[in-house]
């Protein structure tokens, strides 16, 4: 008989056909702690007001027996204010736990997954993310090999679509990655990747965050697990679903069919795990093209001045 989930913090704000689908998925599972943070209204947003009162009232209308923790907010944060916040509240009151946003649509075998391995590794600082979500292809020839002898790897990529850590990792977010100019100045980054296209986009990116060209908190968490020479975790079966992508969407915005195409699947129990802790390099190119921009793209942004690749990015539907 599988054990209750551990404590599981919702992430929410105006959408509650996504939210609901996600309440569809907990009332399986019934978990017996459950917080829930929401975002504000936005100003000039005149359908906020009740999307977001929309979305609190499902909370309200929970039919199994839950303990219901809520941060809802009168006047919006912003993604990266919000999240961080509605993160630090949680692990103000529980040592470990699942994170999920309303777009994000779990197998119910993932809270198991996160379950097991939130215990294997609690005390293991070189791990500091468990993530659900694997955007490599089924037919993927590594991912395959992988597969036929373990059922999850240790990656640089902290997917959070679905995903879970502790408390003794969440303290040391650095939220306004105040490390990254010494990190450059160190030249830290060659460990992230072989691949020089691959590097340079994201430290691009940390870069935007850094400097608040963004209002990201995932790059920052991203940032702040490989600066500490950690590891995060992915299934080698693809366990939550983001139905996010869309016009409504705060950062996955158009078709996005990496995210349509990547179906929730289940895990078997019990888990092969690793031997050690290790990256496979071939597999690591592949899941960051994956996960970010396609091949020829991101190496037309790595040779290429800005001004060509605004252009002829859009041949690869950038």
């Amino acid at each position: 008989m599988l054990q209750p989930s551990p404590p599981i913090l919702m992430l929410v704000f105006n959408r509650p056909r996504h939210t609901g689908r996600v309440l569809d998925v907990l009332r399986k599972i019934k978990p017996p702690v459950l917080y829930v943070a929401a975002d504000g209204p936005r100003e000039r947003h005149s359908e906020d007001a009740v999307k977001t009162a929309q979305v609190r009232n499902l909370f309200e209308q929970l039919d199994w027996e839950c303990e219901v923790h809520t941060l809802y907010r009168d006047h919006n944060l912003g993604c990266r204010a919000a999240v961080k916040g509605a993160i630090d509240w949680f692990f103000e009151h529980e040592p470990e736990g699942i994170i999920l946003e309303d777009d994000c649509v779990p197998d119910p075998s993932f809270f198991e997954y996160c379950r097991r391995l939130l215990e294997r590794y609690r005390t293991d600082q070189h791990v500091m993310h468990i993530g659900g979500c694997n955007l490599l292809a089924p037919t993927n020839e590594h991912l395959i090999e992988i597969s036929k002898s373990v059922d999850y790897f240790f990656t640089r990529q902290c997917m959070v679509y679905g995903w879970a850590t502790w408390r003794r990792a969440w303290q040391h977010m650095d939220v306004d990655m105040s490390r990254l100019p010494d990190f450059i100045a160190q030249d830290r980054m060659k460990p992230y990747s072989s691949d020089p296209a691959a590097r340079a986009y994201m430290l691009r990116k940390w870069q935007e965050t850094h400097d608040k060209r963004n209002d990201s908190w995932a790059y920052a968490w991203a940032f702040t697990v490989f600066e500490r020479g950690a590891y995060g975790i992915l299934p080698t079966t693809n366990l939550v679903e983001n139905i996010g992508h869309g016009e409504d969407a705060t950062t996955t915005k158009g078709p996005e069919q990496r995210l349509a195409r990547a179906k929730a699947q289940r895990m078997s129990f019990p888990m092969s795990h690793p031997a050690g802790k290790y990256i496979n390099t071939d597999m690591a190119k592949d899941l960051f093209y994956a996960i970010h921009k396609p091949k020829p793209t991101l190496w037309l942004r790595y040779l290429l001045p800005t001004s060509w690749v605004a252009t002829v990015g859009r041949l690869f539907n950038a």
